[in-house]
């Protein structure tokens, strides 16, 4: 991951980091599946900011 914040945060960047993927493999997490829970947390804290 990026521990300074000077890279992108997209689902691209995520799911192309190491970590991600080993934990990913690990709990047998599809990409698919990341996506979707990320765009849910995604739009709750949207839905909260308002």
């Amino acid at each position: 991951m990026c521990p300074d914040q000077t890279c992108r945060m997209d689902f691209e960047t995520l799911l192309a980091d190491p970590l991600t993927r080993a934990v990913m493999d690990s709990d047998g997490v599809s990409e698919r599946d990341l996506i979707a829970v990320l765009e849910l947390a995604r739009d709750a804290r949207m839905a909260h900011a308002d």
